[in-house]
């Protein structure tokens, strides 16, 4: 049954076939935190590493396996908010009960995040999201060449520096990957 602010239980009804084990444990989850201390919050979050295309078989991208995002996206369900999670490819299962925004690039997560930024209580970006990106990218393969290759980079948009001063402003979450202090 669908209770207002709870999405419905996403069991699938097959006479005579199991729902996997993993559907089994999210929908209780789900459906167990329903009425938790985050109930009815719309959190969104953002996971993985987003990919900048060099051409139409490489791209530039962060070393994220997308796990942190992924964790943060169930517990905030477990503990009953709405929950959208935007990811980059990670190879990763959604989350039973969690809202699936699949993206590739750093622009197309900014479209993501600013679609629905203004409903968000929370945005928490756990994402990798590429600092750079080829300013234009190859048609076709590029092919091996004995000749050394220059590619122009130029910076990508910094999705929460650019909602730092969007009204209403959600809590945002922002995590940083360092190599130095």
């Amino acid at each position: 049954r669908n209770v207002t602010g709870v999405q419905p239980c996403p069991l699938p009804i097959c006479s005579g076939r199991l729902a996997e084990p993993d559907v089994i444990l999210g929908s209780l989850r789900q459906v167990l935190g329903r009425n938790g201390d985050l109930a009815g919050l719309r959190i969104m979050v953002t996971a993985g590493g987003t990919e900048e295309s060099i051409g139409p078989v490489r791209f530039i991208s962060n070393r994220s396996t997308g796990k942190m995002g992924y964790a943060v996206a169930e517990a905030a369900r477990d503990r009953g908010a709405l929950v959208t999670l935007v990811h980059a490819p990670t190879g990763i299962a959604t989350p039973v009960g969690v809202q699936n925004v699949p993206v590739v690039s750093a622009q197309e997560m900014y479209d993501a995040v600013v679609a629905d930024y203004s409903d968000l209580d929370v945005l928490i970006m756990a994402a990798a999201v590429a600092d750079f990106r080829p300013v234009s990218a190859a048609d076709q393969k590029i092919k091996k060449r004995h000749v050394t290759m220059s590619i122009e980079l130029e910076p990508t948009r910094d999705i929460l520096g650019a909602t730092a001063d969007c009204e209403p402003r959600p809590l945002r979450i922002g995590f940083a990957a360092e190599t130095t202090n």
